[in-house]
């Protein structure tokens, strides 16, 4: 399952009454989850929209069978993170793969410029963007060493969303992503806010997984 969050202002308020920390302790109520050592949890992006939205928006893609979860070997998973991010931490995975119509595609969460739990490059947009890729090709690697027989890539067989926080960094936003990924994967770029103050830009999408050689 991958999940859409899309919530009005996400960073209006300070300390745990932000209101992105205040979605993960409402989510973790509603799922009734007790993460124990590695919990089945959607893929999932979270998004600020504007605060004069008005409501929350909450998307999902799902399959009759269950994915496989898969967590990037440079973050620490994100029900693991310490107390300093909020009451609750969140409950997702960093990404999912499933089959859709005879095809296995990877779901990939809301991917940021995060290693281990820490935001780097803060005020970077550029360097956040291509840690953000990083990340991305970290996490699909993973996923080809549990499925085994299968590869995954960043291809033209894809998508990519791509979004910013401050629309004039569009631009630099652009040239940054196309002088790092491959040129064939089509992305799209979207103005909105990210889950941390610190964060300028975060990627999300989908790519196919084939068997391997």
């Amino acid at each position: 399952m991958k999940i859409w969050n899309y919530i009005p202002g996400i960073n209006r308020g300070s300390g745990d009454d932000e209101l992105y920390r205040q979605f993960c302790l409402g989510r973790a109520e509603a799922v009734l989850i007790d993460p124990g050592d590695r919990p089945p949890l959607p893929a999932a992006t979270a998004i600020g929209s504007p605060f004069d939205e008005p409501a929350l928006q909450v998307y999902f893609l799902a399959a009759a069978l269950p994915g496989l979860d898969v967590e990037n070997p440079r973050q620490v998973s994100a029900w693991r993170y310490p107390r300093q991010y909020g009451p609750r931490s969140p409950l997702f995975s960093r990404g999912t793969i499933f089959r859709l119509n005879g095809f296995r595609q990877f779901l990939i969460s809301g991917t940021a410029s995060v290693i281990g739990h820490q935001t780097h490059h803060e005020n970077q947009v550029a360097n956040q963007l291509s840690e953000s890729l990083h990340n991305v090709n970290s996490l699909l690697e993973e996923g080809h060493r549990q499925m085994g027989d299968s590869h995954a890539s960043l291809d033209d067989e894809g998508i990519l969303k791509v979004y910013i926080r401050q629309a004039e960094d569009l631009d630099l936003v652009r040239r940054t992503f196309e002088s790092t990924a491959p040129a064939e994967i089509p992305r799209i770029y979207l103005q909105g806010d990210i889950c941390r103050s610190s964060l300028l830009t975060e990627i999300d999408g989908m790519v196919h997984f084939r068997p391997g050689n």
